[in-house]
């Protein structure tokens, strides 16, 4: 299996500091300083080739998965899940279950990006879904709530 991912100053392969992690998502001391470095809240988290299928086509038999986090010093984490089985060319994704009454409000990133305030959730539990996506190799982390992409309407996800 192959891992990557994208946060604070790691940026590549393999995963990034646990305690560096946990630190910023669960500390508001140290999640300020990250703030202040002009950090967007952003990270990536990804795996391919699970159960055995490294050595696949990418498109055609393997298996991947992600884990997208957004971060927001009021509101929390809102992470979104996805795993692309390439064995039957299908691919599944999930978002943070917040506070659905507030599906249609929404911030704007430092990209311009709308995200819905509804999906966001506080941050210990977003640590400990990101540490289970980690060390279950990918894995639907089971420490939070989840909705599926199918049952959120597409005004949840307006274009920026």
């Amino acid at each position: 299996m192959r891992t990557m991912s994208y946060f604070d100053d790691h940026w590549g392969d393999g995963w990034p500091d646990l305690a560096g992690l946990e630190a910023c998502l669960t500390n508001p001391d140290r999640r300020l300083r990250y703030f202040k470095r002009h950090r967007d809240g952003g990270g990536s988290f990804f795996i391919e080739g699970l159960y055995g299928t490294e050595n696949l086509d990418p498109q055609r038999g393997q298996v991947e998965a992600s884990l997208y986090m957004d971060m927001h010093p009021d509101y929390g984490v809102k992470l979104q899940y996805s795993k692309w089985d390439g064995r039957i060319q299908q691919v599944a994704t999930f978002h943070s279950k917040g506070d659905l009454s507030r599906l249609k409000k929404f911030f704007r990133t430092g990209h311009g990006t709308p995200l819905s305030l509804g999906l966001f959730i506080p941050f210990e539990p977003g640590w400990k879904a990101v540490r289970e996506f980690i060390e279950r190799d990918g894995e639907l982390p089971t420490a939070i709530a989840w909705i599926s992409s199918k049952d959120l309407s597409p005004d949840v996800f307006p274009l920026p």
